[in-house]
This record gives C-alpha cells, sequence and structure tokens, in this order.
C-alpha cells in the first residue's frame, strides 16, 4: 500500500508539472485575436472612401477568371507546413527532452501560427473595407461584362447592376488577402527553418566548427539555405497568381506581402525564438568539434567580468 501511495504522488505530481507546462502556452491572445477576426468579418466595405463614376469606371476592365489558387489551397498550405515542424519538434528534435515539454513547444507553434493568422486576416480585413478600392476586373462585377454601358445616378456615380455580395467582394483590393495570408505562412517557415539550422542550439553535423566540418557538410550548410527559403518562395508564388487572375494590382500584392511578413516576423521573434524548449536554455561545458555552437555567458560570469564601482584607480 505505501508503494502505491508513492507512486500515486509521483503520477500526480508529474502531471501538475505537466499542467503547468501547458499552462504556458498563450491561450488568452489566441482567443482575442480569434474574437476580433469574427468581429472585423462582419462589417462591410465602406462604398463612398472610393468613389465609382464616369471618371474612372473605364480604370477596371479586366473579365472575372476563376482563382488560380483558391483560399483553401493557402490555409492548406500553412497545415502541411506546421504539421511538418509539429512531427521534428515532437518525434525527431531534442529526443533526451520530457515529452510534455516537446509537446508544449509544438503547441506554441501550432498557437503561434494560428494567432498570427488570425492578426493578419484581421488586420486585412480592416484595410479592405476602409480603403474599399475596386478590383481590376471590378466593371465586370459591377455591370456584368466589361463592355457593357454603364449608367449613372444624379450624383454622377455608377448604378451597379450585379449582385450586392458580388458587388462587395469586388470592393476588396487593397490589401491582397492571399498575399498577406501566405506571406504569414511562408514567413514563419522559413524563419523556423533558418533558425533551427543555423541558430538553435542543437547538434546538428553542419554546425561544428569550421576546422571540423568536412567537405560534404560545407556543402549542405550552403545548400541548405535554399531549402529554408523554400516556403517563401511558394508564398511568393501564390501572391504573384492574384495579378494573373486580375485579383489585384502589384500595390495590393506589395501591401499584403509586407503586412503577413511583418506581423509573422514579429511573433516569431517575441514567441518562438525567446521561448525555446527548456533543454535549449541549459548551459553547455567547453565546446570542441562534437559540439555545434557557443553559449552566452552565464550571469555569474558575466558578474565576475563587471568591475566592482568601490575599486577605484
Amino acid at each position: 500500500p505505501e508503494t502505491s501511495f508513492f507512486l500515486f504522488c509521483a503520477f500526480l505530481l508529474r502531471g501538475i508539472g505537466g499542467m503547468t507546462q501547458l499552462g504556458k502556452l498563450p491561450y488568452v491572445s489566441l482567443a482575442v485575436s480569434l474574437i476580433a477576426l469574427a468581429i472585423v468579418n462582419e462589417g462591410t466595405p465602406n462604398m463612398s472612401a472610393w468613389p465609382y463614376t464616369e471618371d474612372n469606371v473605364n480604370q477596371y476592365p479586366m473579365p472575372v477568371k476563376d482563382d488560380t489558387v483558391p483560399f483553401w489551397a493557402v490555409l492548406l498550405f500553412g497545415i502541411l507546413m506546421l504539421l511538418i515542424f509539429v512531427v521534428l519538434e515532437l518525434f525527431v528534435l531534442n529526443r533526451k527532452l520530457r515529452f510534455i515539454q516537446r509537446l508544449r513547444f509544438s503547441l506554441l507553434l501550432g498557437m503561434t501560427l494560428l494567432e498570427i493568422f488570425f492578426v493578419t486576416a484581421t488586420l486585412t480585413s480592416m484595410c479592405k473595407y476602409f480603403v474599399a478600392e475596386p478590383r481590376p476586373d471590378f466593371k465586370t462585377r459591377c455591370l456584368g461584362s466589361p463592355d457593357a454601358t454603364p449608367t449613372y445616378d444624379a450624383a454622377g456615380n455608377v448604378i451597379c447592376t450585379g449582385s450586392t455580395s458580388v458587388i462587395h467582394e469586388g470592393r476588396n483590393a487593397f490589401p491582397s488577402g492571399h498575399a498577406s495570408t501566405s506571406m504569414c505562412f511562408g514567413m514563419f517557415g522559413t524563419l523556423y527553418l533558418i533558425w533551427l539550422a543555423y541558430l538553435r542550439r542543437i547538434h546538428l553535423p553542419w554546425r561544428t566548427d569550421i576546422g571540423c566540418m568536412t567537405v560534404f557538410w560545407y556543402q549542405v550548410s550552403h545548400a541548405l539555405f535554399c531549402v529554408c527559403l523554400f516556403p517563401l518562395f511558394v508564398a511568393l508564388g501564390i501572391a504573384s497568381t492574384r495579378v494573373r487572375d486580375h485579383r489585384h494590382s502589384p500595390a495590393d500584392i506589395t501591401a499584403g506581402a509586407f503586412l503577413g511578413s511583418l506581423i509573422s516576423i514579429a511573433y516569431f521573434c517575441g514567441r518562438v525564438v525567446f521561448e525555446p524548449p527548456e533543454a535549449d536554455c541549459e548551459e553547455s561545458e567547453k565546446c570542441d568539434c562534437g559540439q555545434v555552437y557557443h553559449r552566452l555567458p552565464s550571469q555569474s560570469s558575466m558578474d565576475e567580468l563587471t568591475p566592482n564601482p568601490s575599486h577605484t584607480v
């Protein structure tokens, strides 16, 4: 009975430790970003912000085309990339860590990327509704055909004959939602891979001291950088299709890409880089050819180097 009691206490303490690890995840900010997105998506474009009159009726003459990359494919791109990272964290990297520690960091990656998407989508929708810029194919959406003859009201505004939902969708040009979403996913993926391959404090064969590295791993270290950029290349490819589909101008794509990249960089630096798995924070011993990084000096060693202000020269 005493042995069973001690085993029960050990499992209970282990469970409490696991809950402590999972309690460090950003649940509140994720919920707030989701609520903000739900509220913003209830809005409609401010049609008066960008008047559609006889002065600019022929500025948006492109025909309506199907999406080369539908939005669900952009979301699938982010989900597949995240699954790869979670598998790496749970089953490949830092196997000496407890599972609950690897699980916490994997969930942190997932929740951070999800929050990045929520914040990016919220800010993108806010800008779309506030600016209400017509898409390049807006004349077709408004009048049914790029060759249709427009009619005007007393104020000189074009009278649209299309459905309200199609017209509202045609007022969502700036910034590009495909560009901002794909770039927030792609930038996050590229930053994670570069951090993992070159900056993170884990043992990798191409990160030994340069004098101890073989020619093969020296070449791998250079080629791997192109692999790290692959998510960014995919995101740029997705964004560029929006110009060919007559959905956005290059300025809309640039603004969306900048917005998504900026949010992703901010979250990655604030959440991932400064909250690595606990094993990454352990102090290392002397570096040699079997180790691949140099630790930052500990606080005690820094104190030893700090001059005593009471001593005068």
